[in-house]
């Protein structure tokens, strides 16, 4: 249904965060993970020369997102059920990030040892044949359902971009 390269659209970083300090540590963090969104937040880094420094001890929960050690702190990065699980408090983040998620951004919050620092929206560009496609399947009697990793807000903004009938 998409273009598949994601690309950073937001970057909210709270008042108490150096914005370059954030992108350092959210895209070495990132770069450490295979998914799409992090390569997206790695390449907007790099673009605004942005150096990546090494992160130790990286992990990932599946359907949540990543974690790792630099310089000696424990930062998380990932969806909103991973930073409730992580009991960090996301402030005036989760409802940007909610917002976000209502245009078909996909929000991904940022903390370290355990306090929230910032907002990364990413999203992927529907693709210009997808509409027609689905039209084509539907005149067949072929019902569309659309399945997805994303999260049931940004699910439903490109469901209803496209007159999908059901999002899972």
């Amino acid at each position: 249904i998409t273009e598949g390269a994601p690309k950073v659209t937001d970057c909210v970083v709270l008042s108490s965060v150096c914005e370059k300090d954030f992108l350092q540590m959210a895209a070495s963090l990132e770069h450490s993970s295979e998914h799409p969104l992090a390569e997206a937040i790695v390449t907007y880094a790099q673009k605004k020369n942005i150096s990546l420094q090494t992160v130790s001890d990286f992990g990932a929960v599946a359907g949540q997102g990543v974690y790792g050690a630099l310089d000696g702190k424990k930062i998380l990065a990932g969806n909103r059920r991973m930073m409730d699980e992580n009991n960090i408090s996301l402030g005036e983040l989760a409802q940007k990030g909610e917002a976000a998620a209502e245009q078909g951004k996909t929000p991904l919050y940022f903390a370290a040892d355990g306090k929230a620092m910032g907002l990364i929206c990413v999203a992927d560009v529907v693709k210009a044949s997808s509409a027609q496609a689905i039209k084509e399947f539907e005149k067949m009697g072929i019902e569309v359902i659309m399945l997805t990793g994303d999260n049931k807000k940004t699910a439903e903004a490109i469901r209803s971009q496209l007159g999908i009938t059901k999002a899972i």
